[in-house]
């Protein structure tokens, strides 16, 4: 139905350095409640309200066998395993990414990247600061945690984020 986002951390007042409304939610049409994670991405419209957005981020296609990068986020789900110490705290998490053995065109995994849940939807960055893949899940047989998801920024992601 819609929600708010508070931009960044807090300022000297305790106040968020921006707030924006969500306006819409953009799901890619190929999109199944499942196990395809190819298609585990969306786009949200937002509208500022108050303050300033966090800044651009410029995003890349170009993928690589073996590709360093680094997962940012504010996980915030305790009840899904995040530890307590991170809650609400900026991860920064720098390590080794490859593609998805099961799904070459479209994920990367990595088992020294770290996310978390409630980072669902955050960047995985080069050591350029762009952007090239979306944190979308934790692959976890019989509860024993073996890797981190992301979207590959494909052209055909990058279309429908820029297009939405």
């Amino acid at each position: 139905d819609g929600g708010i986002t508070l931009w960044g951390d807090a300022n000297v007042n305790g106040h968020p350095r921006g707030v924006t409304a969500f306006t819409s939610f953009k799901i890619p049409s190929s999109y199944s409640n499942g196990k395809d994670f190819s298609n585990d991405y969306a786009a949200a419209i937002v509208q500022l309200k108050s303050g300033s957005l966090p800044s651009t981020l410029s995003l890349s296609t170009s993928t690589s066998n073996n590709t360093q990068a680094s997962s940012i986020g504010y996980p915030g789900d305790p009840q899904a395993g995040t530890p307590y110490d991170s809650q609400g705290q900026m991860v920064f998490s720098p390590g080794t990414v490859f593609p998805d053995p099961d799904d070459p065109i479209g994920l990367y995994q990595s088992s020294s990247v770290r996310a978390y849940h409630g980072m669902s939807g955050g960047p995985l960055l080069d050591p350029s600061n762009r952007v090239i893949g979306i944190n979308v899940y934790e692959y976890s047989p019989n509860d024993v945690e073996i890797a981190w998801g992301f979207k590959r920024m494909t052209p055909s992601v990058v279309s429908f984020l820029l297009n939405s």
